[in-house]
């Protein structure tokens, strides 16, 4: 039997992978622009480096 919580984790990837296809879509394939202080982004890069959001959002060519 499978798991409740791992099928929710893999649609709410797989949801989040057409979302993010949808943002580069209508920015016609270029990087969205984030107005971010530089030391927020500093801080957020921390807290996503190495994990699956990283990923996604580099393969989407968003960060």
């Amino acid at each position: 039997m499978l798991n409740i919580a791992f099928l929710e984790a893999y649609i709410s990837r797989y949801d989040l992978r057409y979302l993010l296809n949808g943002i580069i879509a209508l920015s016609d394939g270029e990087k969205p622009y984030l107005p971010l202080n530089p030391l927020l982004k500093m801080k957020l890069e921390k807290l996503i480096k190495g994990t699956d959001i990283e990923e996604m959002l580099k393969e989407f060519n968003i960060i």
